[in-house]
């Protein structure tokens, strides 16, 4: 799992906070799932995740 915030102005957005697991980060790279969903993620968040996972898993 990550842990991603919002970051509006240089500080963190308080109520922004969320837990993301590989599916869920996997399933934004779907544009129509992306636009649809109620928290929308930048191609470069998303592969910024996609690699984390896979240092992460890496380490097990």
């Amino acid at each position: 799992m990550i842990y991603l915030c919002e970051i509006i102005g240089g500080k963190l957005k308080d109520d922004s906070w969320r837990w993301f697991n590989k599916k869920e980060i996997l399933n934004h790279i779907d544009r129509s799932y992306n636009q649809s969903s109620d928290i929308y993620l930048t191609d470069e968040l998303i592969d910024l995740c996609i690699e984390l996972f896979n240092i992460i898993e890496g380490e097990k």
